[in-house]
């Protein structure tokens, strides 16, 4: 008896594509690039600029403080008082410091409310200057009774 041979497989097997080499400059050329000397009248990078120093204006310096005045505006109630009554002292307030501008007597350094006042401390360099400016307003202002310079 004959054994029959099995037949043989045929691959299907494709042939691996070829792909167009790619294009790079020989090694040595990339080389001789980085190496190559910088011509004489070429331009040099240039270096980041440091930032210029701001210019800043002087300082102004307030009148060195030695006195103090004190304006205590009575409120309408024994506590805070009421929405008007800031008002009032407020638009006083701004005439005292007007005043305090044009004289140069001083500053208004800070205000407070409670018990029954709304108080402004106003600075300067002479307790006499502070007076006779803050004296001046508060004489000509509409302010209630009880209100007091101290």
């Amino acid at each position: 008896m004959a054994t029959k041979k099995p037949a043989a497989k045929t691959a299907n097997k494709t042939a691996p594509k070829k792909t167009a080499p790619k294009k790079t400059a020989p090694k040595k050329a990339v080389a001789a690039k980085k190496a190559a000397p910088k011509k004489a009248g070429a331009a040099k990078k240039a270096a980041p600029k440091k930032a210029a120093p701001k210019k800043t204006a002087p300082k102004k310096t307030a009148p060195k403080v030695e006195a103090s005045v004190v304006l205590h505006v009575k409120l309408s109630d024994g506590a805070f008082g009421a929405s008007a009554d800031y008002r009032e002292a407020d638009a006083l307030d701004e005439k005292v410091r007007a005043r305090l501008e044009q004289t140069g007597a001083g500053r208004r350094d800070r205000a407070s409310c409670g018990g029954g006042f709304y108080d402004f401390t106003y600075v300067g360099p002479s307790r006499d200057a502070l007076l006779d400016a803050v004296s001046a307003v508060f004489a000509e202002a509409d302010v209630p009774d009880e209100s007091f310079l101290e």
